[in-house]
């Protein structure tokens, strides 16, 4: 079995036993072969769960930088790109994310640091994309851009629980309405005229 193979072995046990419910002869059954031989490619558990951990939160990082570094019609299009690239990150990476929502904390020491460094720089991105939207007039300047930062991490990281393949809506689609939810809020720009209280009242008499 090759190291690859391995962490995608341990990624969906752990998914389905959870971390510490998994041995190191359970991931060497899954992919056939004998507990000793995984040594010749992975040390510990714990170096596993840090690889599964550090592969999506490198490719999450990566496409952000992109994002932050090309040109866009203005904040809210990048951040649109954002939402979408994450979406398509928690879409083809389901088992690595909800690892790392549910099992983190068994990481320590130095393999903790760099995956919080990495998840630091993500925040610090998405952080100053808002903060320039708001700058350049494009988001509202009247919320506090954390509590905005968060409510995107928490609307975008749910998308784990219901986001299919194979759905109706693609995920640009879906990028879209999010970020029109976000970011233009759920008010009509016109309310229709049959919208008031008179207009849905039971005919009189």
């Amino acid at each position: 079995a090759s190291r690859i193979e391995i962490i995608e072995a341990a990624a969906a046990l752990f998914r389905e036993r959870g971390y510490h419910n998994t041995s190191m002869a359970d991931i060497a059954g899954r992919v056939g072969v004998l507990k000793g031989s995984l040594y010749y490619h992975i040390h510990s558990k714990e170096e596993i769960l840090f690889e599964i951990l550090d592969r999506f939160t490198d490719l999450l990082l990566e496409k952000t930088e992109a994002r932050v570094a090309a040109a866009a019609a203005d904040e809210r299009e990048r951040l649109q790109g954002i939402v979408a690239d994450f979406l398509e990150i928690i879409r083809d990476y389901t088992d690595e994310i909800a690892i790392f929502f549910n099992e983190r904390r068994h990481l320590a020491g130095e393999h903790w640091r760099k995956i919080d460094a990495k998840r630091t720089r993500f925040g610090a991105l998405l952080l100053g994309a808002i903060r320039s939207g708001q700058r350049e007039g494009t988001l509202r300047d009247d919320l506090d851009p954390t509590i905005v930062m968060l409510a995107m991490f928490g609307m975008v990281n749910w998308a784990i629980f219901w986001l299919k393949p194979d759905g109706r809506l693609s995920v640009p689609e879906i990028a879209r309405i999010m970020s029109s939810i976000l970011f233009d809020g759920l008010r009509a720009a016109e309310l229709p005229a049959t919208a008031g209280p008179a207009a849905r009242a039971e005919p009189q008499g």
